[in-house]
């Protein structure tokens, strides 16, 4: 297969929404889907902590991406290049801050969530925290350490 895909278990996005995410697979080296209108489909300190961590990730790494734990799509050579030590909540952060070091093009694609139906958000774990923690020191590490070949570029899109 050409690409791959990380897609949360927890039915968060509706047929229509993945359709509309799916389409755009080629149009840029990674497809970054980041959730519209947060506030809507997730509680108040749900939305905070992911603008927290995404103005945090953005800070280390001199980006201005919207998300970087939404669904993305990877061209699959450049996902098997790379080498990721973060786990639980932290880990899709340092697949997209380190796919985009080795890519050309991203295009984020807004994706509308649909509100938890049952059960509760797991996100507010102190071993989640620790691993956010944990991927954030990870991050400033390798934007002190190396240099990136070809850092990618957005692509105009919706």
């Amino acid at each position: 297969m050409d690409h791959i895909v990380m897609v949360h278990g927890d039915n968060a996005w509706g047929h229509e929404t993945l359709r509309a995410f799916f389409s755009r697979v080629g149009e840029a080296d990674i497809i970054i889907g980041y959730t519209r209108q947060m506030s809507r489909s997730r509680t108040w300190t749900r939305t905070v902590c992911s603008k927290t961590f995404t103005l945090l990730v953005n800070l280390i790494t001199k980006r201005r991406l919207r998300y970087f734990n939404g669904l993305q799509i990877h061209r699959a050579a450049v996902l098997k290049r790379l080498e990721i030590e973060s786990s639980g909540c932290g880990f899709q952060a340092e697949v997209l801050v380190k796919a985009l070091r080795l890519t050309n093009t991203y295009l984020e694609v807004p994706m509308d969530l649909n509100e938890r139906q049952r059960g509760e958000s797991k996100a507010f774990r102190l071993t989640n925290v620790v691993d956010v923690a944990r991927t954030l020191r990870l991050l400033c590490a390798i934007e002190r350490t190396s240099t990136p070949g070809r850092p990618a570029a957005g692509v105009t899109g919706p």
